[in-house]
Formats: structure tokens, sequence, C-alpha cells
């Protein structure tokens, strides 16, 4: 049973690391959410260990001067765990080709041309294709905030028809941009699956990046980390998996569904989107970040 509370400090002594996803928690992109900054400035104080894990196609240096840039204090945030940072990890240790003979060259999909070369870096090992049938695997890392739920279609076809598969590196189906919700790279990934073609999952809820930030601390108990997230498909279900404790922020992605309602009507909406998404309820949930 999820327990409401009115802030995270009401259970953090139970906690050594505080995992914070960061759009829709931390912000929302035009500015830091009210109460957050300081939150996480009271976090480290108090000696809890900080991280963010998000479900950003980017490297985590670029989510992480990001958020400084937003305000939040550098010294507070441990670490930084982007999805992107760990598919690319993984993708930079591959060497050789696949078995159908193409090379491990990839085909971008991001917001701005600009995003993949950033991801790209300097790493060597890593190559573009510029078509995607030259590809092993389109690399879906972005989209602009108005791309269409149609508009990669015939790209699609392309790549299922040369047996080109997907990285997809931002599980997220929906994004809140301001007040406006805009499909999210898992959305279209999603389809892409749906069609046919074979897609490789980085970011919550799948393991690798729980496991990602449990490599960090080694030495604590799963049990003493709490994930505090704002979906329950992404961030809940990812928690409860890697067996960390969950704690849900109800005025994200699930705003129009659980806010300004009763507790106890948001509880059971709770209870209804955990039981759709087929996951477990978070432990614990809170208005906002504070």
């Amino acid at each position: 049973m999820t327990v409401r509370l009115e802030s995270i400090f009401a259970v953090i002594d139970e906690f050594d690391v505080a995992v914070l996803d960061q759009w829709g928690v931390l912000h929302r992109g035009e500015g830091a959410f009210p109460d957050a900054v300081e939150t996480v400035a009271r976090l480290a104080r108090e000696g809890k260990r900080v991280v963010v894990l998000t479900n950003s196609g980017k490297r985590a240096s670029l989510n992480r001067r990001r958020i400084e840039s937003l305000g939040f204090p550098r010294g507070a945030i441990d670490h930084v765990v982007s999805s992107g940072e760990v598919a690319w990890r993984d993708i930079a240790s591959e060497s050789g080709a696949s078995a159908n003979g193409k090379s491990n060259a990839l085909f971008p999909i991001s917001a701005s041309p600009s995003d993949a070369r950033e991801w790209l870096g300097g790493d060597s090992a890593i190559e573009f294709a510029f078509r995607p049938e030259q590809a092993l695997r389109l690399l879906l890392m972005g989209l602009a905030d108005d791309a269409g739920e149609n508009e990669f279609d015939s790209l699609f076809e392309t790549a299922i028809r040369y047996r080109t598969g997907m990285i997809c590196t931002n599980p997220d189906k929906i994004s809140m941009r301001g007040g406006t919700r805009c499909i999210a790279p898992g959305f279209l990934a999603q389809k892409f699956a749906d069609m046919g073609g074979h897609v490789e999952w980085y970011g919550k809820p799948y393991a690798a990046v729980f496991d990602a930030v449990r490599s960090l601390y080694p030495d604590i108990p799963r049990e003493r980390f709490l994930m505090v997230g704002d979906s329950i498909e992404h961030d809940i279900a990812g928690a409860n998996r890697a067996e960390f404790a969950s704690m849900l922020v109800i005025s994200g992605v699930h705003e129009p569904s659980l806010a300004a309602k009763s507790e106890r009507e948001m509880l059971r909406g709770i209870d209804t989107l955990a039981m759709d998404f087929g996951t477990g309820v978070p432990d614990y949930c809170i208005d906002a970040l504070k």
C-alpha cells in the first residue's frame, strides 16, 4: 500500500542513497521546480548520496551541466547516470561485424544533429551510417518537441526490410514540455517493435541503468536506495524490479489523473495505474520533491 507523505524528509533517515529522476522531479526544462534545489542541497547536507538517474539519450556529463545550469548545487549531486551514457559504454565495447555482415555502424535519430555528435564524442570505436540500410541498428536518442507519430514510418519500414534493429536510449513514451504532452522516443520505439523490428531498450525500467546505480555503492544494501520519480511505468516499475524503495511524485506525467483529488481517490488512482502498467505500487507518494 502506498503511503502519502508531505516531504521526502519524513522517511529519508531510512535510506542512504536518494536516486532522483530528472525530468518531472527536478525540472521540466524551463527551470527548476520550487523547493527542488533546496531539497537536493539538504539531502547532501544530511549526508545522503544523491544520484540523478535519467532516461536521457544524452551523455551523463551533458545532463549534469544542464542540471547545474538550472541552479542545482554542483557538490550536492554525487553522480548522474543517463541511459544514453550506459548505452554508449556498452556500444563502445563492441567490435567486429554482425552475423549478417553489416558493420556495427549506427543510424542516429535525435532532436538535432549536434545531439548525436555530442553523444559520439571522440570514440573511434563507434561509427554512424548515412542511411538506415547501411546500419546494424538505429540509435533512437531523442525527438523534436513537434515530432509526429507517423513521421518515421518510412524510415522504420526501410530498416525492417534490411533487418536493421534499434537501440532506444529513452523508453519514455510521453514527456511534458511546459504544460504540453509530447510523444517521447519510447513511443516510436514501441511502434517500431509493433511493426516487426527488434528493439534493445536502455533506461528505466530496464535493469542496466539500475545496475549502473547499484555499482556505484556496492556495499550499500538495495533496500537503502530510494528511487524518486514521476512515472509508474518507468521509475516505479524499475525500482521495484531492482528492489529499491520507491516514491512517486504525483505532479509529473500522471498529474492529469492524480492531482486535485482527495487522498483516497488519488491512492485509488495509483493502484489503477499500477494495474494498467502491470507493475507494483510505489511505497510512498508526494506532491513534489520537497
